[in-house]
């Protein structure tokens, strides 16, 4: 919405110069308009004063842009508000042990990755391929058919036991049962929260080094020694 007040139907001196008032630009505040606007009045023509209709619709408008101004500040703060209420909630989650789902699972420096999976039934062979960026197979390893959920280390070797540098590796697990046949894999991976941050995608847990959505998370658990 802009504001132009300016002086019709013959207005004298000041005429000429108008202020436009814009809600992406607010440069003048209210005062600043009460003065612009006194002036205006005191240099218009007292022989063709501007239309009274004009006038009370320059103040109505500029009433409306003001109190539109104020209700997006109130908005920005309320929204400040409750992001730090959500980040002061989720503080919880920091240093705690968590499994999200995701397809990737991260290898330390020193130690092991560890990938959760869950089968529906049990499953004759169950098999876990970890890949670099490239899509290139570096390990394979068999893991336990039970029905239910499972926890298992990847000592972040290759099949050559070549031992790999810390980061992120894709990985897949496939299941089958006697028959052949496929058996549905519920996939998660497992690290500990370092900080909770704010995006714009929404609050984020920063797990190994790596911004996770909560909506990803499936598990909390106190890490164990």
């Amino acid at each position: 919405m802009t504001i132009a007040p300016t002086v019709d139907n013959g207005a004298g001196a000041g005429a000429g110069t108008g202020a436009t008032l814009d809600k992406d630009n607010f440069g003048l505040k209210f005062d600043e308009f009460l003065k612009l606007l006194t002036t205006q009045l005191q240099n218009q023509d007292p022989t063709a004063p501007m239309d009274s209709e004009k006038f009370t619709r320059q103040l109505t408008q500029f009433a409306a842009v003001e109190q539109a101004i104020r209700t997006n500040s109130q908005l920005e703060k309320l929204l400040d508000m409750t992001r730090a209420g959500q980040i002061l909630s989720a503080a919880g989650y920091v240093g705690q042990e968590v499994e999200f789902r995701a397809d990737r699972i991260y290898l330390p420096a020193s130690g092991d990755a560890v990938v959760s999976y869950s089968l529906p039934r049990s499953a004759a062979e169950v098999r876990l391929a970890v890949f670099d960026s490239d899509g290139e197979l570096l390990a394979e390893r068999r893991l336990p058919g039970d029905a239910g959920p499972h926890r298992q280390a990847w000592d972040g070797r290759t099949d050559a036991g070549v031992r790999l540098g810390s980061g992120e590796y894709r990985v897949t697990i496939e299941a089958s049962d006697a028959d052949g046949r496929p058996v549905p894999v519920s996939l998660r991976t497992a690290g500990i929260v370092e900080a909770v941050e704010f995006a714009e995608s929404g609050l984020r847990l920063v797990i190994d080094g790596v911004p996770r959505p909560v909506d990803s998370i499936a598990a909390i658990r106190t890490p164990r020694d």
